[in-house]
């Protein structure tokens, strides 16, 4: 009698691993790759074009997003940050993200202007956002170093700045 409880007891272990197992693999099919979410995103932030009002030109987005996020703990929320610039001076940054409400997973946006120009933003065509010249106040820092003259010294003034401002 216990050997016939033993053996059915790991045939149901064994059934029930099995189904578990299934049930993972069906569950992992479902879930997106890690390229996905960054394709969807990177093809939502293309829909997007930024102008220079004074030149016409558009501004170019950058090929590779500035910072990828999630958040497994909050049911995996999901975002990316995206620059547009003209030339080297950046203009707009853009995040695209996810987020679940009522057990729906919504897709969402939210740009700022990082340039006191008059610009013009576009979605697929449509004009769908005008901010106004001059939404930018550039101030001095105080306490912050004089410009460096190489690009290499001004990444350390970055490093080193805020540590200075710790200690001082």
């Amino acid at each position: 009698m216990r050997l016939q409880f033993q053996q059915t007891g790991i045939l149901f272990l064994f059934l029930g691993l099995a189904t578990t197992l299934s049930a993972v693999g069906q569950e992992a099919a479902s879930v997106e790759t890690a390229d996905e979410p960054s394709d969807r995103f990177r093809a939502e932030a293309l829909a997007y074009e930024f102008t220079d009002l004074a030149s016409g030109k558009p501004f170019e987005l950058q090929p590779r997003s500035l910072l990828h996020w999630s958040n497994p703990a909050r049911r995996g929320e999901d975002g990316m940050v995206f620059l547009w610039t003209d030339g080297s001076k950046p203009c707009v940054v853009g995040t695209f993200f996810t987020y679940t409400y009522k057990d729906e997973v919504r897709r969402k946006q939210s740009f700022r202007v990082l340039t006191n120009d008059a610009i013009q933003a576009k979605n697929d065509g449509r004009v769908i956002w005008n901010p106004p010249k001059d939404t930018v106040e550039y101030r001095p820092l105080a306490n912050a170093p004089p410009p460096a003259p190489t690009p290499f010294n001004a990444m350390l003034n970055c490093v080193s700045w805020p540590v200075g401002l710790m200690f001082s």
